[in-house]
């Protein structure tokens, strides 16, 4: 009986498994770090609107100096829901100077549709998601300032 096949078959799906980790582990490593005081966030920042759309969705945790960054082209009022979350967030929203314009504090998963939407009322170019509750724990509020040290 000939393994050849089957020794292909098994390189073939291991490197696929391989690829598909490696995958996983970059695009969630962190690209930037923000800092509000002497508290600081490493973020990642999604890249395309499907990465933006996904954002922190089906993942099981956040751990509590990590963050997801989201940039926009021009300041506007940029709403977020919590679809498919599993686990509450604080959403920080900032204009271009990195003046935070709003704030959701510990924002629980969307249980059933239609999910909450939450946005401004001012203009943003920045969402940043932390864990629950961050924004109380760090004493950051509305008019506090960040500073982005991005790629």
């Amino acid at each position: 009986m000939n393994m050849k096949p089957a020794k292909t078959v098994l390189v073939v799906l291991s490197l696929v498994m391989l690829f598909f980790i490696l995958y996983q582990i970059l695009s969630t490593e962190p690209a930037g770090k923000i800092c509000f005081n002497q508290s600081c966030v490493l973020v990642e920042i999604p890249n395309g609107r499907e990465e933006m759309s996904r954002g922190l969705m089906y993942r099981e945790s956040l751990a509590t100096d990590n963050g997801m960054l989201f940039v926009f082209e021009k300041e506007g009022i940029h709403p977020f829901w919590m679809k498919n979350m599993k686990f509450p967030i604080d959403l920080i929203w900032m204009d271009s100077g990195g003046r935070v314009v709003h704030i959701e504090c510990n924002v629980p998963p969307c249980r059933k549709e239609p999910c909450i939407v939450y946005q401004p009322e001012e203009k943003a170019m920045y969402v940043l998601e932390v864990v629950g509750n961050y924004t109380l724990s760090e004493n950051i509020r509305k008019g506090s300032s960040a500073s982005l040290l991005l790629p």
